[in-house]
């Protein structure tokens, strides 16, 4: 598959939600699109999109009527051709639940595509049924579930794997990825590696490499700096 760098963002942002979610038939949402479906966390009551000045919404089964209703006349009166912080986003959406709904908690955060860049190769494996044994001593889950994280690719150290970035997310245009580096092997950029190479496997097979996080974790905003990673929306999740 090929993509136009114009409207890369464009595509991206109107397939966000089906990266992130499970739907039915009536577009709402039922559940995290996990790959393992044992693993699948609830959806929010309320997911909404915001990029390029518009807010993109989408909401649970069951969600309260009222509420969705008041929130899109809220948002609706947003001045779209500037950006608004985060900050203000949250204080609308918790303006619009006032007498509808009592909010538990509002989670925000970046959604990044990752450019075509060169990757390192030393001491970084694309990891498969051949070689998954490295993953068992720290990283269980994806040695149980690396049929359905593929790709995943590791730092290798001493025949085990220290970092990985593994396939969390999928849709039919791109594949979202998840980094964890063991403890003791930090801050020495190894989880920034995997991720590299991660991206470089995606984008062969024709898809768009994607990274999204919290506000709040600093170590992952911090990585998508040092990888020049490029931010298309922000993600903004509801739980009541």
């Amino acid at each position: 598959m090929e993509f136009n760098p114009r409207d890369i963002e464009e595509q991206l942002i109107s397939e966000r939600h089906n990266l992130l979610f499970k739907t039915n038939a009536a577009g709402e949402l039922i559940g995290a699109n996990e790959p393992a479906e044992a693993d699948t966390e609830p959806a929010p009551a309320i997911y909404v999109c915001y990029a390029k000045g518009r807010f993109l919404l989408k909401h649970r089964a069951g969600a309260p009527e009222s509420w969705i209703n008041n929130l899109k006349e809220v948002l609706s009166r947003v001045d779209g051709t500037a950006e608004v912080p985060h900050a203000e986003i949250r204080a609308l959406i918790c303006k619009s639940a006032l007498g509808h709904v009592d909010i538990a908690e509002i989670e925000s955060g970046p959604a990044f595509y990752i450019s075509q860049m060169p990757a390192t190769t030393s001491g970084v494996f694309e990891i498969n049924q051949w070689n998954r044994e490295v993953l068992e001593p720290h990283f269980g889950y994806t040695h149980r579930h690396l049929d359905q994280l593929q790709p995943c690719i590791a730092k290798v150290i001493d025949d085990k794997a220290v970092a990985i970035c593994r396939t969390v997310r999928r849709s039919s245009l791109g594949l979202e990825g998840g980094v964890d580096t063991t403890l003791e092997f930090r801050k020495r950029g190894f989880g920034a590696q995997t991720v590299a190479f991660w991206a470089a496997r995606v984008w062969s097979g024709g898809l768009i490499p994607c990274y999204s996080t919290s506000w709040r974790n600093k170590a992952s905003l911090a990585l998508a700096r040092k990888l020049g990673m490029i931010q298309y929306a922000t993600d903004i999740l509801v739980s009541l």
